[in-house]
């Protein structure tokens, strides 16, 4: 069971169809850790990958910020289009981030900011290149790639979703495919405390990369 098969996209459709509350928009700790980043940066654009419930696109559209947001489930983006009405900082596309970036995003050509909150993990091997390989094409020079993921070392920690597909990857691992791609880790760090959510104290990696 992968990130690629019908069976996971159906249950993160399911996921989010019961996600109703259209109020729960408190960004997580990650988001806020990179508002900052991309704000000392004067980055104008973010690109979330793997949007889930939209509490992060909507945060980032909050400080004026161009937010294309991606999912590849229907679910997820009709949720987030419901939340975001009238909000003409954000525009939500159903996408499969295996494949090439869409072209709104390919013909930006201000600064841009690559946000990935708990989708590294939701990845096989191979579906992992292949977002590294997409997303360093779309990259220029000025672009950052911002992300946060379970690791090696939450592999038995307890959870509060049910059991779906995680692969644990650790530090050393996402850098090397990062590398592989042109891109460099210009800040890390990993521990607990980051993403607590009840009784799920994930371990997780935090890196920014630059192209």
């Amino acid at each position: 069971m992968t990130y690629i098969t019908d069976k996971e996209v159906s249950y993160w459709d399911d996921y989010y169809s019961k996600k109703i509350d259209l109020k729960d928009n408190l960004p997580s700790q990650f988001a806020v850790f990179a508002i900052s980043e991309i704000n000392e940066l004067n980055i104008s654009n973010v690109i979330e990958c793997g949007v889930g419930n939209g509490r992060d696109s909507i945060f980032f559209s909050s400080f004026n910020k161009n937010v294309i947001a991606l999912d590849r489930s229907e679910e997820a983006i009709a949720l987030l289009s419901r939340k975001a009405k009238n909000n003409d900082h954000l525009i939500a596309y159903q996408h499969d981030l295996k494949d090439q970036f869409p072209k709104a995003i390919l013909q930006i050509t201000d600064s841009k900011a690559f946000y990935a909150r708990f989708f590294l993990h939701s990845l096989d091997k191979t579906s992992l290149q292949m977002f590294f390989n997409n997303t360093s094409s779309a990259m220029n020079d000025s672009d950052i790639l911002l992300v946060e993921y379970r690791n090696e070392n939450d592999k038995n920690l307890p959870k509060v979703t049910e059991t779906h597909f995680r692969e644990y990857y650790s530090a050393k691992a996402i850098s090397d495919i990062a590398n592989a791609n042109n891109l460099k880790c210009s800040y890390e760090v990993s521990g607990q405390g980051f993403a607590k959510y009840k009784h799920d104290d994930a371990f997780v990696t935090r890196q920014i990369f630059f192209k």
